[in-house]
């Protein structure tokens, strides 16, 4: 019997927005764990068509919950998978196998391309794009006139979602790939809501779960 001690006490702490990442695929789709009991798991799924296909009884999945720098990972098996309608929010009935805690750098940033503009002082905005991006902020392109230590805003589009907000710069001229580089900037990201660090967490879960799918092939 899995023990789901470590997911209770995350949700009443009101922990528990995370992924839900399908086993053979590593698709991954947003879920919202809405109840723990003894070796039986509730969420909520964010789920197209296609994905509630995948869902489909016995079909093995993984549940991870971002927890400070770590991950609550819980593997099971799909009971059961409810929808008035698909494209929509999906209630899904696991059977948990096994549930733990691993630690995890939460901030670790992943090789991503998006593109993303810049605002300093002088109210004029450069337009560039990221070589990663993580919770914590994101390496750019970036041949502004932003000084190290100086604030910016920032906004760039994850998943179809507008994301603003302020961001420190922290280095310019960052070694990639064992050459430094005068035009790009490491970002501090600052003030960033709870919803969006989820956006960009759940950005990262599903980017590292296709690599582990695409390290096992």
């Amino acid at each position: 019997m899995a023990k789901l001690d470590i997911i209770q006490e995350a949700l009443g702490a009101g922990v528990q927005r995370g992924a839900l990442i399908h086993e053979k695929t590593g698709i991954t789709q947003p879920v919202e764990v809405v109840m723990a009991e003894d070796d039986r798991l509730l969420a909520i799924v964010q789920c197209t068509e296609s994905g509630l296909e995948r869902l489909h009884p016995s079909a093995k999945v993984r549940v991870e919950i971002p927890r400070d720098n770590a991950v609550i990972l819980i593997q099971g098996l799909v009971r059961e998978c409810r929808a008035e309608r698909a494209c929509e929010l999906v209630e899904v009935d696991l059977d948990c196998l096994n549930a733990e805690l691993r630690q995890r750098r939460m901030d670790v940033r992943i090789a991503s391309s998006c593109r993303i503009r810049i605002g300093g002082e002088d109210g004029a905005w450069d337009e560039t794009r990221t070589l990663n991006i993580s919770a914590g902020g994101a390496l750019v392109v970036c041949e502004s006139r932003a000084a190290v230590g100086e604030r910016v805003e920032v906004e760039f589009e994850l998943d179809g979602e507008l994301i603003r907000c302020a961001a420190e710069v922290l280095r310019r001229g960052v070694k990639i790939h064992g050459a430094h580089s005068r035009t790009n900037a490491a970002l501090k990201f600052i003030g960033l809501s709870e919803a969006q660090r989820e956006k960009i967490q759940l950005f990262v879960l599903r980017a590292q779960a296709v690599a582990k799918l695409d390290r096992h092939r």
